[in-house]
């Protein structure tokens, strides 16, 4: 597909559809009933080409609730594998916040990805929200974070290369 989502050409099929359906069912024109297979057909294979083909923003998007799931079940190897292996300090980072934050709950509550014309390289800007031991093992409480983040497609497989936290604003319960 050259955009993401079919949804709105497969209404239009199925619409088309009907309406030829009608056309021809009303009138006795054989045309009108091919026309309706043919615009049923047409969005059919464009519903199933769209499930079946996931975009290179559709698999990010998807990237971060599976990288949050993996927070909360302190799966730092998940998380590790999606970061450049060349990016020790982050690595790092990441293997020591993990060490001091214990979540219950980790949630992308919103995310804005923007994948390079050249589908080589993209960025993505998220709010993550984490409830649960966030500063130390005394501190309860929910932490909103903003991150950006920056990644590159290698060998098909998109690697974190960079993230930026926005702000922090820590709060109660």
């Amino acid at each position: 597909m050259p955009f993401e989502s079919s949804t709105p050409l497969v209404i239009i099929c199925f619409v088309a559809a009907a309406a030829c359906g009608w056309y021809g069912l009303s009138s006795g024109a054989r045309g009108g009933l091919i026309a309706a297979a043919a615009a049923a057909v047409i969005g059919l294979t464009c519903f199933i080409a769209d499930r079946a083909v996931v975009t290179d923003r559709e698999y990010i998007e998807a990237l971060f609730p599976r990288l949050a799931a993996a927070a909360e079940r302190q799966d730092i190897d998940t998380l590790l594998a999606a970061i450049a292996p060349e990016l020790r300090p982050l690595r790092e980072e990441v293997a020591e916040i993990m060490d001091k934050v214990k979540p219950r709950e980790v949630k992308v509550t919103r995310s804005e990805v923007i994948v390079s014309p050249s589908r080589q390289t993209a960025t993505a800007d998220l709010i993550v929200r984490v409830t649960g031991i966030i500063m130390d093992k005394a501190t309860q409480g929910t932490g909103v974070a903003g991150v950006i983040v920056t990644l590159e497609k290698r060998d098909g497989q998109w690697l974190i290369t960079d993230a930026e936290e926005k702000s922090l604003r820590p709060g109660g319960s």
